[in-house]
């Protein structure tokens, strides 16, 4: 009778210990991620906001000063970044699924 190989010689097996810390990783980690996020995008927007309301400049066009308009320039849309990370957790949960699958099922393929 051959002697049964270990379940620590499936790469799937490692898939799933790896991803699962991964995963573990990604939700320890996210909501220090938003607020740094949050905190970037309230940077940005404040940038945009001084950049608008800045009013008028003054342009030197061939050694004349002119008075540039400034307020009718397009801002950026602010783009709520959500939950950046989501898409992330939800890859390795399906990974980690799929490898659950495939090490249960030639796990219990191999029992008698």
């Amino acid at each position: 009778m051959p002697n049964p190989k270990s379940i620590s010689d499936s790469p799937w097996f490692w898939l799933f210990v790896f991803g699962g810390m991964g995963l573990v990783a990604l939700v320890t980690v996210s909501p220090k991620y938003a607020r740094r996020q949050e905190r970037l995008e309230r940077m940005h927007q404040t940038r945009q906001r001084v950049a608008a309301s800045a009013g008028q400049r003054q342009v030197e066009v061939s050694g004349q000063k002119r008075q540039v308009e400034t307020r009718g320039l397009p801002a950026e849309a602010a783009e709520g970044h959500g939950d950046a990370l989501r898409p992330l957790m939800l890859f390795l949960a399906a990974s980690l699924a799929v490898a659950a699958v495939v090490v249960l099922r030639r796990r219990m393929a191999r029992e008698p």
